[in-house]
């Protein structure tokens, strides 16, 4: 049985909202020893938020503590967008964040991405979309086969093929009950 820790922060993050958007992902920056911690969205459904965490050394040989270096805001147009999660992409320099459009039956999902400079900091000014061919209409597709295209996980590979994998649900989560959905994992190959 593997042991379990707690990490230490030296700011405390936000407590999960009443609307239970609370930290939604977490990204490993081994290069410039960070972590990113992605928020959902905030009270008011606005904007999500990506705190970075350096990592300090503890006194025992496997501990550490996380400090608080900074945050930045990604706006969201309305409720029905959010971020699920994110992932370091060591090969380019840069945080990839999935990001999804729900509202009834439509879904749009979208993959962003963040320089990060030399000293691991991130440069929101760079965000902007990947271009992922058909990523939309593909997710879509496998709606009408009764995948779920409630995309929660992404990561890279070694190769630069992006991975995506998604809930068994896409509604609220009644963990007693048997799926309704089945889970999907997409693999987006490099061009």
């Amino acid at each position: 049985m593997a042991a379990s820790c707690q990490v230490e922060t030296s700011a405390p993050l936000p407590p999960k909202s009443k609307n239970g958007d609370g930290m939604e992902g977490i990204a490993a920056n081994e290069t410039n020893n960070k972590f990113y911690i992605l928020r959902e969205c905030n009270e008011e459904m606005t904007v999500s938020q990506i705190w970075t965490f350096s990592i300090e050394p503890g006194s025992d040989d496997n501990s550490f503590s996380l400090k608080y270096e900074s945050m930045i805001e990604l706006p969201l147009q309305n409720p029905q967008w959010h971020y699920s999660d994110i992932c370091y992409d060591k090969e380019n320099d840069r945080l990839l964040c999935l990001k999804s459009y729900s509202k009834g039956k439509l879904r749009q999902q979208f993959i962003e991405a963040i320089e990060i400079d030399k000293s691991g900091n991130l440069k929101k000014e760079t965000l902007k979309d990947l271009n992922v061919e058909r990523f939309s209409q593909i997710s879509n597709e496998y709606k009408d086969q009764d995948y779920s295209m409630n995309l929660e996980g992404i990561t890279v590979d070694n190769e630069g093929n992006i991975w995506v994998v998604s809930d068994n649900t896409s509604g609220k989560a009644q963990c007693e009950l048997p799926a309704r959905e089945k889970t999907i994992l997409l693999q987006l190959i490099k061009k």
